[in-house]
């Protein structure tokens, strides 16, 4: 595999807990890059950093039990409601995608 040198820390393993037994989380959804996070209000959307978004990332509203996907880009337009198609409920998915109780 060829590239430049990354600058920064440097990991070169996976960050993990010193135990799976241990209760304590190894990372914090809201501090990373894209994934999945999930927020108390739907205008908490906008207050997550351009810097930590990617297009595809997920966010769970809290407050009205909604699923945004960032779509067509990162911006906070570009915020639009899961749609799972089919007559699926996104309360349903998300929860079991998540790992919430039904």
């Amino acid at each position: 595999m060829s590239g430049s040198n990354n600058a920064g820390t440097l990991v070169i393993a996976p960050v993990r807990p010193a135990s799976s037994l241990d209760t304590y989380p190894s990372a914090y959804a809201q501090e990373l890059l894209g994934g999945h996070m999930a927020v108390a209000l739907t205008t908490d959307l906008t207050g997550i950093p351009s810097q930590r978004r990617v297009e595809g990332m997920t966010c769970w509203v809290i407050e009205t039990t909604t699923l945004y996907v960032l779509s067509g880009g990162i911006a906070d337009a570009d915020w639009t409601v899961f749609s799972a198609g089919g007559g699926g409920s996104a309360l349903i998915l998300a929860r079991l995608w998540f790992g919430g109780a039904l």
